[in-house]
């Protein structure tokens, strides 16, 4: 079929779009085109679709074609959302014809991502009777009814979604024993009297049944909540969903929740009160109810498939959450398991059922009381989402994506280079710049230029993370993207070429070389995570982030071996004495090249992604949202994506009149709406950042005592630097990089919240284990199991809050202030970084001056150290509870821009602040099978 004309052919049936009853006309030829081509289709596809969420499942239409055109302003037009139709598409309705051609026009235009399933009015004998063929007949002709019925014949029967939903439009069936029996049903088909397929299309669920019972309608079955219980158990499903059945909700739950029932024409045929449905499923596999609430009111009369209905609860009704076989709380990071939820509410814990999860429910009525006692207006979710933010949301991974995460995550691999790196030749700087005649020891850098070399750079960084990240919300992210990168090239190579006449000018420009290489690195922490997390899909965001941070992995490993084999080199082509041998000739004049050269290599990745950050496309949230570009935004994103976008110049246009949108940084709304999650972002960076970063302090006591690396005095300058970087990159080997990729793998199946309290109980837990038996460690024999213990925390730490400290803040803010917000972040934790790595430097010496390192005050020592970073970890941890948790949710619903003016939905008033903290505590009990009481 061509192409154009099937786009004209839609957007002739989306122009009647807020005129309901507006008919479309359509020649006789294209509904012809439409029925054959998507014929082809249908057979081309399984009669049991084997379908992957995110999907949109909707029920009946039954001609309502209005309220199919409010469906998708709700959903999103496809392609921005999957959509999965139960079937019954006419009959009953004044406009079958526009409903059942723009399904087909969709199935055509996009076979991969839009599914209609048979329903019992897809059937000569059915629709003959209630109004379609009469339709057909009035409009143009019995042809036309008789063409609609061969298609219709070739209709898919059933969906499975993530082998975990089987769909369908009616029920079970006592003859269904095995799912190949219906990828086997044959097709063309008209619809038996009985059978199989007879029931798949016309069975209903029955609260007064066990077991199989004769249908009212007089064809098919009804079955029993027994049935369902023992159909999902032995094909190891979670839910049935099927549609059929007008319900007063637009959904309703039967056999605890194990099947539902989804119907999405509200005010039916015009004699009925009841709502329309549709059921989101997320790429979890957690299903929310979006409801279309019906335009006119008549006469009640409804037949229930349960005696108690879910139905539309008043306020303060408490509705439990579905699953089947786990803890329900724990159901909510199952990738595999399902619980339901509705827009309007949030976790509670139910006291009298002692059940661990529930759902409390306002008023899903439009109007909602708010919590200053006025009323706010509640839209439907999604309404005014951009086609572009949609398509983004619901694309699937593709190459941009990866190629997004290596030119992303190549500033992170400089950063943990250099920051790695100047950790491994520090001790040669000591020994070429500060060597004392006469000493029994290897020249080494003093406290305060040790402190100064290595601490510049987190300054640098700190300072970096700050402006960059205002400046990416003021001019964008690309413009600012390459800016950060020459800086990180230019001053990695600018280190390597630290000249002087001096050792103390030497170091100076080391150091101011440094400072702006790290305040370049602290620049690509905000933009790159803002960038990645506005490029990804709402099912792997998470991942992708982790993943562009996890390059940090690949940065040590990195700096670890070029340092190897940069010193193994120098090392065989220039031998030397050990120091107590001969102290001058022990470091060679050409090992000052070495840590030149190590600092110089650093530079070359980020060079060669240079062109590549610069070709990327300025990212669309920033584009449509912050400078509200509707055509550059759609243009940008069509070549990315390879789809057709339209532009929405309208709605962006609406979006930026919204006062809800326009509050600036540290106003009292932003204070209201993100205050308290900018505290936990901050606070949680910052305290796992002292953790995190005093831990080097340990690395020498260790090496040297498990004999990795032997007393100075025994080497000579490039054996050092050898033997430093082989432990090192051991350690981050065995313990730092795993982490990492732990979080990469497994952020979309736990959660952003759950891998950081995980992260820092296991930190507090392995660092007490470090600290009360302290001396057990330190005695000789025991050093194995320290290094173990010590191994874990930093594995702990990153598969834990150093990786998800970086991920929530790309996520949750606004996007004209999402690069600022994670820059402060960001900042807070580097300073976390210097108290860490600095503070504690002094803190941890021996409390006996004469056994402190020279240089150096007595301190509190390294086990009470240990317990003041086993308290910081515990911090950390409650303050985790601040902060929402944001997988499977697209950016503008976390940070509330899918409002409208007067919505608080991400709400922190003290009450529903109270609430949250209250669920997440729950949910961490629950983790451990503790009840409340």
């Amino acid at each position: 079929m061509d192409s154009g004309l099937l786009d004209d052919i839609i957007r002739r049936l989306l122009e009647v779009r807020g005129r309901p009853g507006k008919q479309v006309q359509l020649s006789e030829a294209e509904i012809r085109q439409l029925c054959v081509v998507s014929r082809d289709i249908f057979l081309q596809q399984p009669n049991l679709l084997e379908l992957e969420a995110p999907i949109k499942i909707c029920g009946d239409i039954h001609g309502q074609y209005s309220d199919l055109l409010r469906l998708f302003e709700y959903g999103g037009l496809p392609p921005a959302a999957n959509y999965l139709f139960l079937g019954d598409y006419v009959d009953r309705g004044k406009q079958s014809l526009e409903t059942i051609c723009l399904l087909l026009a969709y199935k055509i235009k996009y076979p991969e991502n839009f599914f209609l399933l048979r329903g019992n009015h897809e059937c000569a004998s059915i629709n003959r009777i209630y109004g379609f063929y009469d339709e057909c007949k009035r409009r143009f002709n019995v042809r036309i009814w008789k063409v609609f019925t061969d298609c219709f014949n070739c209709l898919p029967v059933a969906a499975l979604i993530d082998e975990k939903i089987l769909c369908m439009h009616g029920g079970l069936s006592p003859d269904l024993h095995s799912l190949d029996q219906i990828r086997n049903l044959a097709r063309p088909t008209d619809v038996p009297d009985t059978g199989l397929l007879c029931d798949l299309l016309w069975s209903d669920p029955s609260k007064d049944v066990q077991g199989w019972g004769m249908n009212d309608r007089g064809v098919s079955y009804t079955f029993g909540a027994d049935k369902v219980s023992e159909f999902l158990q032995k094909h190891d499903l979670d839910l049935i969903c099927r549609a059929h059945q007008v319900v007063e909700d637009g959904y309703e739950f039967f056999a605890d929740r194990q099947l539902v029932t989804i119907f999405s024409a509200p005010n039916y045929c015009g004699e009925f009160d009841n709502a329309g449905a549709m059921m989101s499923v997320d790429d979890t596999l957690m299903c929310s109810f979006q409801i279309l609430k019906p335009a006119e009111k008549k006469k009640l009369n409804f037949g229930s498939t349960t005696t108690s209905k879910l139905g539309t609860p008043q306020p303060g009704v408490k509705i439990d959450l579905f699953t089947r076989s786990r803890s329900p709380l724990r159901c909510l990071i199952s990738s595999k398991e399902i619980s339901f939820w509705m827009q309007y509410g949030g976790l509670i814990y139910d006291k009298e059922s002692k059940k661990q999860t529930s759902f409390w429910l306002s008023d899903p009525s439009p109007r909602v009381r708010s919590g200053e006692g006025g009323t706010k207006k509640i839209r439907p979710m999604g309404k005014e989402h951009l086609q572009v933010l949609s398509a983004l949301d619901a694309a699937k991974t593709q190459w941009y994506h990866f190629t997004a995460i290596v030119v992303a995550g190549m500033g992170f691999f400089t950063d943990a280079y250099d920051l790695f790196c100047i950790s491994l030749v520090t001790k040669l700087l000591g020994r070429i710049y500060y060597h004392v005649d006469g000493s029994l020891t290897p020249g080494s850098l003093p406290p305060h230029i040790s402190a100064s070399v290595t601490g510049v750079a987190f300054c640098g960084t700190l300072s970096g993370q700050l402006f960059f990240g205002w400046l990416g919300d003021k001019l964008g992210r690309k413009k600012v993207y390459g800016m950060t990168l020459l800086l990180m090239v230019i001053c990695s190579i600018g280190s390597g070429l630290s000249f002087g006449h001096n050792s103390s000018s030497v170091i100076a420009t080391l150091c101011f070389f440094r400072f702006w290489l790290g305040f370049g690195i602290g620049g690509d922490y905000p933009l790159s995570a803002t960038i990645m997390s506005e490029y990804a899909n709402k099912k792997t965001r998470g991942a992708f982030i982790a993943a562009v941070f996890a390059m940090q992995g690949f940065g040590i490993l990195a700096g670890g071996m070029v340092a190897i084999i940069i010193s193994a080199v120098f090392k065989s082509r220039f031998p030397a004495p050990a120091y107590a041998v001969d102290p001058a000739g022990s470091t060679v004049p050409e090992a000052d090249y070495v840590w030149r050269i190590i600092l110089m290599v650093g530079a070359l990745p980020a060079a060669l992604t240079y062109y590549w950050r610069m070709k990327m496309p300025e990212t669309a949230r920033y584009t449509a949202l912050v400078a509200q570009n509707a055509k550059q935004a759609a243009s940008d994103m069509s070549k990315v994506l390879q789809v057709e976008i339209q532009e929405e110049q309208a709605k962006i246009e609406r979006f930026a009149a919204d006062k809800n949108h326009t509050f600036g940084l540290f106003s009292k709304h932003f204070l209201r709406r993100h205050g308290l999650h900018l505290l936990g972002t901050t606070t949680t960076w910052f305290l796992l950042d002292i953790a995190f970063y005093s831990q080097n302090l340990f690395q020498k006591d260790i090496f040297s005592a498990i004999g990795w690396i032997p007393k100075g005095f025994t080497m000579n300058a490039l054996e050092e630097v050898f033997k430093i970087a082989r432990a090192q990159t051991l350690i981050a080997l065995c313990g730092t990089v795993p982490g990492y990729w732990f979080t990469v793998a497994l952020i979309e199946v736990i959660g952003r919240f759950g891998i950081q309290l995980l992260g820092f109980l296991m930190m507090t837990v392995f660092m007490l284990g470090l600290a009360i038996p302290y001396s057990h460690w330190t005695t000789p024999g025991n050093h194995i199991g320290f290094v173990v213990m010590y191994a874990f925390t930093f594995f702990f730490a990153n598969f834990g809050p150093n990786s998800t400290t970086f991920i929530v803040p790309a996520e949750i803010f606004p996007a004209r202030l999402r690069s600022t917000c994670h820059g402060i972040s960001a900042a807070a934790g580097k300073l976390g970084a210097i108290i860490g790595s600095f503070g504690f430097l002094y803190l941890a010496q021996n409390p006996n001056p004469k056994l402190a390192d020279h240089g150096y005050p007595a301190g509190i020592g390294v086990r009470n150290s240990l317990f003041l970073l086993a308290g910081c970890n515990v911090i950390g941890f409650l303050c985790t509870f601040l902060v929402p948790e944001s997988k499977g949710r697209s950016l503008e619903e976390i940070s509330g821009e899918a409002e409208e003016e007067g919505e608080k939905a991400v709400s922190l008033s003290t009450s529903e602040f109270n609430n949250e903290f209250r669920c997440k505590f729950v949910w961490f009990l629950s983790q451990f099978q503790i009840n409340l009481d």
